[in-house]
């Protein structure tokens, strides 16, 4: 999530790690000084943490998709930003992929049909980007969910204001 209340400065990524009775073992932030939010986290394969969400601080208030990669410890290893300035470019769901990667499924204006699009953006180990996609229509379209499936492939879920039996 994010917090206000501490870090590096106006809303800061959030991050608690929980025992199995639900106390406390650690919190961590991290940010960048502006608006910095997570909308999704998975223990990675090492015993680490991924998250994903988007941040203000390198373009503008629309922000950009934002990959945060953790030991298990919560210690920042790398961070990433993913996006292109003015346009609104998001994370909401993460998912470490079988080759150790990683795919972000999110939501862009930047790029693709029109309104908002849903965006999926596949990374290596290290977050650098190896494909990214869009899907969408002439209207918003949001991925809010992202799996991989047993055959490699990819299974997006979400909304969309442009298809289906509903006003357009």
């Amino acid at each position: 999530g994010r917090t206000g209340s501490y870090g590096v400065g106006d809303y800061d990524c959030f991050l608690a790690r929980l025992n199995a009775n639900g106390d406390t073992v650690w919190t961590r932030t991290y940010g960048t000084g502006l608006y910095d939010e997570v909308q999704s986290v998975h223990q990675t394969a090492d015993g680490g943490f991924i998250m994903a969400g988007h941040t203000a601080a390198f373009t503008d208030f629309n922000g950009d998709a934002y990959l945060l990669k953790t030991d298990a410890n919560g210690i920042l290893q790398w961070a990433k930003v993913y996006g292109l300035a003015n346009f609104r470019d998001r994370g909401y769901s993460v998912r470490q992929t079988v080759d150790g990667g990683y795919i972000i499924a999110g939501e862009t204006n930047g790029y693709g049909a029109g309104g908002l699009d849903m965006l999926l953006i596949k990374t290596d180990a290290a977050g650098t980007v190896t494909w990214s996609k869009t899907f969408g229509g002439a209207n918003d379209e949001t991925a809010r969910s992202v799996r991989q499936l047993p055959d490699g492939g990819y299974i997006l879920a979400g909304y969309t204001k442009t298809y289906g039996a509903g006003p357009g």
